[in-house]
């Protein structure tokens, strides 16, 4: 059986290589962080829609509200003026 000698990267070669793994363990990292801002943002987002049901909630109510008191009419959101629709 033949021996050889065991061989070595040249120093450039080493400092290439660490080079190269950094890159991959920086990648590794910022996908990383990217998935977590995506999985924060899809939780904001679900709740987003949450308040919008509750708001439109509340407006639908309001309207019913404000119908069965003074009939079909419009609001001027600004000055709280309700104009009364004649039908």
């Amino acid at each position: 059986m033949e021996t050889t000698d065991k061989k070595f990267l040249t120093e450039e070669e080493q400092k290439s290589l660490q080079e190269v793994r950094g890159m991959q363990r920086a990648i590794v990292v910022e996908l990383g962080e990217i998935e977590l801002i995506s999985l924060q943002l899809q939780e904001r987002k679900e709740a987003a829609k949450k308040y919008l049901e509750e708001a439109a909630g509340k407006e639908k109510d309001f309207s019913k509200a404000i119908f069965e008191k003074y009939g079909k009419c419009t609001i001027n959101p600004e000055t709280f003026e309700l104009e009364i629709v004649e039908e």
